[in-house]
């Protein structure tokens, strides 16, 4: 989600955006973002 790969192309970079954007805009994706790279219960 954090990388830009050459090889994903224009829908890879296209779906990486929208990715993005909803964890920007949202708080349950943000705290699931969280849990899963700390691996930390909230």
């Amino acid at each position: 989600m954090l990388h830009q790969l050459p090889e994903q192309g224009d829908i890879g970079m296209w779906l990486q955006r929208t990715e993005l954007e909803y964890l920007f805009e949202s708080r349950t994706a943000q705290t699931m973002l969280a849990e899963n790279y700390d691996r930390l219960p909230y």
